[in-house]
């Protein structure tokens, strides 16, 4: 989700008066957090309800292929796999930093009113696991974290993860993981944070490439990125700057969400190196709508594949 699948969160509070308004970036060398004024990210959430009539009203996919712009389709494709009563997707791939390799795995389910998402990450220097969940009725978030920082991070079976959950309120969730479980999807696709755009027609379907402006559409994705870089703090100084974010989607003839690549580079500082470090993130998302796949137990794993098919 996703990206999958699906990792973002925001701690830096916008000073906003219309999305509209002016942007002002603010770097320190030794510190790349970009400090975006005048930006907000309210103003830029999709009306799903709208979005779908107007879809609707154009009769066939290849109305709205004509009608309209890319980043709107791809907007209605993810407005429609997160109305699915029953979906999941997977996310695997590689985040290679000046330092390291790190591999990358994300799932994500919905069964009814039950969500559920695990990210895991492991390089040779350190290995990072959660697992989420919000059950039908509760308006909580449980997070389920590793026993011990790296040796508990399995790739060939289930992360090792304490019984013991962490307790967060949706608000304290959205706060910490830059949106809530049900919002499934990270970057903000819209047309102020988009700079190019194409769609064409492909086998089965159809493929929409999105650059997007890397400081407003990961807004809400950069404290999801610091928080989830440490099991029981963040391994990050603060949250990253983004230098480049693209997007790659493949939907199918009905402009439902099949596959999503994420292909994105941005500079952070961790709390072991005093200099930004560069991290380029290549992983890919297959969606699954309308399909049901049972929440795992603490201790299932879900069989992802192979690192080189990313």
């Amino acid at each position: 989700m996703k990206k999958w699948l699906l990792y973002s969160i925001i701690g830096v509070s916008a000073l906003a008066v219309g999305a509209s308004a002016g942007v002002i970036y603010k770097r320190c060398i030794a510190d790349p957090t970009v400090e975006v004024d005048g930006f907000n990210a309210d103003y830029c959430k999709v009306d799903g309800d709208a979005l779908i009539k107007k879809v609707n009203s154009l009769g066939s996919p290849v109305n709205v292929v004509n009608s309209l712009r890319p980043y709107e389709i791809v907007n209605y494709a993810c407005e429609m796999y997160k109305r699915a009563e029953n979906s999941y997707s997977f996310g695997y791939g590689n985040a290679l930093a000046s330092v390291v390799n790190q591999y990358i795995h994300n799932l994500q389910i919905r069964n009814g009113n039950t969500y559920f998402e695990e990210s895991v990450a492991s390089s040779t220097m350190v290995g990072v696991a959660a697992r989420f969940f919000q059950v039908e009725g509760k308006d909580t978030i449980e997070k389920y974290r590793i026993k011990k920082d790296g040796d508990e991070v399995l790739f060939d079976g289930a992360s090792k993860y304490l019984d013991a959950p962490v307790t967060f309120t949706n608000e304290e969730f959205t706060q910490w993981y830059g949106r809530d479980i049900k919002s499934m999807f990270n970057h903000i696709i819209h047309e102020l944070t988009v700079k190019e755009e194409k769609i064409e027609t492909i086998d089965g379907g159809y493929k929409v490439e999105l650059e997007l402006d890397p400081n407003t559409s990961p807004f809400n994705y950069k404290n999801q990125v610091m928080n989830i870089s440490g099991n029981d703090k963040p391994m990050l100084q603060a949250p990253p700057t983004f230098k480049s974010v693209h997007l790659t989607y493949e939907l199918d003839n009905n402009l439902m969400l099949k596959v999503n690549y994420v292909d994105e580079v941005y500079n952070s500082v961790a709390e072991m190196f005093p200099m930004p470090i560069e991290t380029h993130n290549t992983l890919r998302y297959e969606f699954h709508i309308n399909e049901y796949y049972k929440i795992p137990e603490l201790n299932e794993y879900f069989v992802f594949p192979p690192f080189e098919e990313a």
